[in-house]
Formats: structure tokens, C-alpha cells, sequence
């Protein structure tokens, strides 16, 4: 049972990215449960999700369009697919790589199906058409590897639970991991012996034989949780633990990450900034937030809505400011800071 990601490990095939398709950035925002949202999830406890969602918009996933989004214990729960029926190959969302289980299940999974279950997956779409967000959520989802672990062992312990969601905005194509409470108990049962989770996006995934086949293309977070670097690897990296409560993983697509991002009447003025700046083109009362982004992609500050911006303290080079307006929509700009 569970046996696709011990064989993944270890299987790749192509030839490496020239440039990353995603420019990744990290921040942190309070983490909210989904309100309104559809049950995925009966109630009973599972051993694997089957469930296809329409998404109600095009979303465009390292280069192909969908209008549905998958999800399947033969990929992995937790996890969130296209399949490409022809090539029989998978483009996969990972924002919490290890193998997911109904907190409830038992070592063996005879109590699959039974009442009684602890975990959750709903979905919900909002916004209005050409700035909607299809949002899914994962909560309270147990470590299967603990669990059988600590039932080989005769260990009479709690289990590590995990929660998240995954945003696709339809107005730029971007995606977001957004982390909830994780609570480890015993991290080397957890992970499978691993340190931490994989999070990352593998595009071109197949199986043969039995066998998960990933690309060395694939797209992986790798280092400290609060500060991971994107890389491209034909082999598995891994986060050194779990991502803190209220970290969001963001990816753009690389057409989408510069100046072509801006989808908007609004501007920074000025531009260069020396000291401070302003947006013009958005009411002061439809902004939420605004991040500076440097080059690296760190959040390197944060600002609450306001008539204007201090960017003195930071290093002259460009920056990129992101607008989170109270739609949920995100604007950005390119600024050159001197």
C-alpha cells in the first residue's frame, strides 16, 4: 500500500530546464479555513481521494489549459493533477509531498470507508469572471508513515496532522500553497525517514509498470521552510521541515513575472523610486496589502494600505511591488529603487 513515492524517488528522465517556468515568491499571511465551501469528503474515513473539480475558468499549468483539476490516491492525496490522456503523462501540484491519509485510518486500512473520519477536503470558487480563484483545502490530514510505523512498532502515540490549501488564479495563472497548523510528532516516522515534506510542481509525471516516472524539470522548494530556494533537479529535494502556520508559496508563471504581469490601470509613481512611492490608478480603500519582492524573490517588506510607501533601507536594484487588493487580486509592478 503506498508504494508509488518509494519507487518516485529514484526514477527521472530529459533533460534539464534551461530557465525555471515559475518565479517563486514566499510571505506570510493569517491562515483561514474556507467558508461556504463543497465537501469532498463524506465523512467517512478514507484511504484515497477520487474526485475530479471543474474549475469553472481556463487555468493555464506549465503551458497546458485545463477547465478541471484532479485529484487521486495514484498520484498522491493531498496533491492536485492534469492528466494528458494521449502522452498518458501528469502535470502535478505537490504543496505537501509525503503520503496523506484520513487522520483516522488505521495501519492497515481495513477500517477504510467506516464512520467516524477526521480529515477534510473541500473547494470553493470565488471572484468574478476573469479574476476567480479556485481554492481547495486539506484539513486535519494524517501522516500515513507514522501510522504504520507506530503500529509495527507498538508505539500507543498521537499521529502528526497537517493542514493547507491551493489557490489557481485565473487572472495570471499563478498558484498558491498556503500552510495551516502542522503539528509533527515524530518527524523521521512522519517524513519516511526524510527530514521534511517535498513541495514543489513536477510536470510530465507517468508511471510504468507500476513505477512513478518524474522529469528532472520537475520543480522543487528546497532549504529552510521560511526561506526555500526554487530549484529544477532530476532527483527529490526536500524542505527541512514542515512550512510554518501562515506561509504562502507563490508561483508565477515566467511570462507572467515581470512588467507583462500588470493587468491593470494602476502604476508606481515614481518610478525609479528614491525614497518613497505611491500607487496611483487603485483606491487607497481597495488596497489590502503590498509586498516588496526582491530579485531573489524574498518578501523583503511589507507594507498595510497607505497614501505612500518607504523603500529607504533597501539596497539600490529592482524590485517587484505586489499589490493584494481586497478582491484577492494581485497587481505587480517592476520598480527600479536608487
Amino acid at each position: 500500500m503506498k508504494t508509488l513515492f518509494i519507487s518516485l524517488f529514484f526514477c527521472c528522465f530529459g533533460t534539464l530546464l534551461a530557465q525555471l517556468p515559475y518565479t517563486f515568491t514566499h510571505s506570510q499571511e493569517e491562515y483561514a479555513t474556507l467558508q461556504n465551501a463543497n465537501e469532498l469528503t463524506d465523512g467517512t474515513i478514507w484511504l484515497e481521494l477520487e474526485d475530479v473539480v471543474d474549475l469553472g475558468f481556463e487555468f493555464e499549468l506549465f503551458g497546458t489549459t485545463l477547465t478541471s483539476i484532479e485529484m487521486s490516491g495514484l498520484i498522491g492525496n493531498g496533491m492536485l493533477y492534469s492528466f494528458d490522456a494521449g502522452l498518458e503523462e501528469y502535470d502535478v501540484l505537490v504543496p505537501f509531498g509525503t503520503v496523506l491519509v484520513d487522520a483516522a485510518l488505521s495501519a492497515s486500512g481495513d477500517n477504510d470507508g467506516q464512520p467516524n473520519g477526521l480529515s477534510h477536503v473541500r473547494y470553493v470558487i470565488e471572484g468574478e469572471v476573469g479574476n476567480r480563484i479556485a481554492k481547495f483545502e486539506f484539513e486535519n490530514l494524517g501522516l500515513y508513515y507514522e501510522i504504520y510505523l507506530n503500529a509495527i512498532n507498538e508505539i500507543d502515540a498521537d499521529i502528526s496532522t497537517t493542514n493547507f490549501q491551493v489557490w489557481l488564479y485565473e487572472a495570471d495563472n499563478a498558484i498558491e500553497y498556503r500552510y495551516g497548523e502542522t503539528e509533527i510528532v515524530n518527524a523521521q516516522f512522519a517524513f519516511g525517514g526524510a527530514v521534511g515534506p517535498f513541495v514543489g510542481m513536477m510536470p510530465d509525471f507517468y508511471v510504468l509498470d507500476g513505477v512513478g516516472v518524474f522529469s528532472p524539470n520537475t520543480l522543487w522548494l528546497e532549504g529552510m521552510p521560511d526561506d526555500p530556494e526554487l530549484v529544477s533537479a532530476g532527483n527529490v529535494r526536500f524542505l527541512s521541515h514542515s512550512p510554518a502556520n501562515g506561509t504562502v508559496y507563490r508561483f508565477v508563471p515566467n511570462g507572467l513575472a515581470t512588467d507583462e504581469v500588470v493587468v491593470s490601470k494602476s502604476v508606481v509613481y515614481p518610478n525609479p523610486v528614491i525614497d518613497q512611492f505611491t500607487i496611483q490608478g487603485v483606491e487607497l480603500h481597495e488596497i489590502r496589502s503590498v509586498d516588496c519582492i526582491n530579485m531573489a524573490g524574498v518578501n523583503v517588506r511589507n507594507w498595510e494600505a497607505a497614501p505612500s510607501y518607504d523603500m529607504r533601507g533597501l539596497s539600490n536594484g529592482v524590485y517587484f511591488i505586489m499589490v493584494h487588493t481586497m478582491s484577492g487580486k494581485r497587481i505587480t509592478h517592476k520598480v527600479l529603487k536608487k
